[in-house]
């Protein structure tokens, strides 16, 4: 019987030795696990939302308004870009388009006559680019355009110092064909990356978040 009870035991041992291996594997495949999907997306940048400058401003309400109005009309272009919604960029690119017509230029102070015309000609560019954008017939068209609208508008918001909001400058390594780079602007540090979106053929939504800050402008100082 001593035996018996030895040789049970001695079982009972080796089992508990093989549950506490097969424990720590399964603790270590678990950890490699999660480390892969947390590698395998992009990190987001900060939720901070930016600060509303406090300082006095050196436009008028009128102006400032107009600004907000044409920042919220880009701002619903990049997310109709980002939820592949052709019907929707469409509209917000019309809403940029008015935007622009009814901002007030004439009552801005430039440095000289030249200034005011080049601020001018940028706001004609930026006009032109969204209209060739409603009439483009791919997604992918209207993507190029609001690279190039962002670009105008982001000198545009240099030109004039704007200065009721904190204006980001964002940057996709990988915006076309996958190795193209693009920017865009934001009134927000969080990345939503419109040229990749949350439909991509291939990533679906996993790189709405690639992406990140290269710069920003903040004339309320």
């Amino acid at each position: 019987m001593r035996k018996g009870n030895q040789k049970s035991e001695i079982r009972n041992q080796q089992w508990s030795t093989i549950n506490h291996i097969l424990f720590f594997f399964s603790l270590l495949i678990f950890g490699v696990f999660l480390t892969s999907c947390s590698s395998g997306y992009p990190k987001k940048e900060a939720t901070a939302e930016a600060a509303v400058p406090q300082n006095a401003s050196k436009h008028s309400d009128a102006f400032n308004g107009g600004m907000r109005n044409l920042l919220n009309g880009y701002d619903s272009l990049k997310m109709a870009l980002v939820d592949y919604d052709t019907t929707r960029a469409n509209a917000a690119a019309t809403l940029v388009v008015n935007y622009l017509d009814s901002l007030p230029l004439q009552e801005l102070k430039m440095d000289s006559a030249g200034s005011a015309q080049a601020t001018q000609a940028v706001k004609e560019f930026i006009k032109k680019t969204a209209k060739i954008l409603i009439s483009d017939t791919t997604l992918e068209l209207k993507k190029n355009r609001f690279e190039k609208i962002s670009a105008d508008l982001y000198t545009f918001i240099k030109s004039v110092q704007y200065d009721r909001q904190v204006i980001y400058h964002q940057h996709c390594p990988m915006a076309f064909n996958g190795d193209q780079e693009a920017y865009w602007i934001s009134t927000s540090p969080v990345i939503v990356n419109p040229y990749l979106g949350r439909k991509h053929p291939k990533y679906k939504d996993a790189m709405l978040a690639c992406g990140d800050v290269t710069d920003s402008l903040d004339y309320s100082k």
